[in-house]
Order: C-alpha cells, then structure tokens, then sequence
C-alpha cells in the first residue's frame, strides 16, 4: 500500500481550471491522479470540468450543428442498449480542454 506521501507525487496537475457553481474559478487547477485519469465520467462530470452548459455541450457534439467540433471527446455506452448512459473518459475530456487552451495560446 502506497503512503499518503507517494500518493500526492503522483497527482497529475493538469493545469485547467473548472468553474464553481457560484461562477468563481478555484484557486487549484483540476488534481487527477493516474487512475482517475482512466475513469468513464458521466455528463455532470464532464460539464463541471469543461463549464459548459449541456446544450452547449451537446451542440459541440452534434456533427449536424454548426458548433460541432470533430476534435470534442466522443461518448460511448455503458451498456449495450441504446438507453444505457452515455460517458468520457476523463482523460479524453482532459486533452480536449488542453488543446484549446494551447491554441488560444498560439492566437
């Protein structure tokens, strides 16, 4: 079993940082640790790390909208009907935010 002390060295600092719910950024950026990184979120999840609302989300998605973007994680089922949830993987959702901020850095 890993100590407190190696658990904390493993955290990834990601450097993106999530809106609260009162509209003020936290003073950390996002903390995940490897195996977090390898975990199916859900949609409340993913739209507290991106900030987006779920329609924005959602027409970010959509390849038939106009906001659609093709570089956006792509859901998958948690089971095989087509009721079953959908979720990301966090590290995919992860990603996407780093590549728009790297390019916003590059404008």
């Amino acid at each position: 079993m890993k100590s407190n002390h190696h658990a904390r060295k493993e955290q990834v600092h990601t450097g993106i940082n999530t809106q609260l719910s009162s509209g003020e950024l936290p003073s950390t950026p996002l903390q995940l640790t490897p195996m977090e990184l390898h975990r199916a979120i859900r949609l409340p999840e993913v739209l507290r790390m991106t900030g987006m609302s779920r329609s924005s989300w959602y027409a970010l998605i959509n390849p038939r909208l106009q906001t659609y973007d093709s570089k956006a994680p792509r859901p998958f089922k948690l089971g095989t009907s087509d009721r079953s949830p959908s979720a990301w993987w966090a590290w995919e959702v992860l990603a996407y935010l780093q590549s728009k901020s790297n390019a916003r850095r590059v404008h």
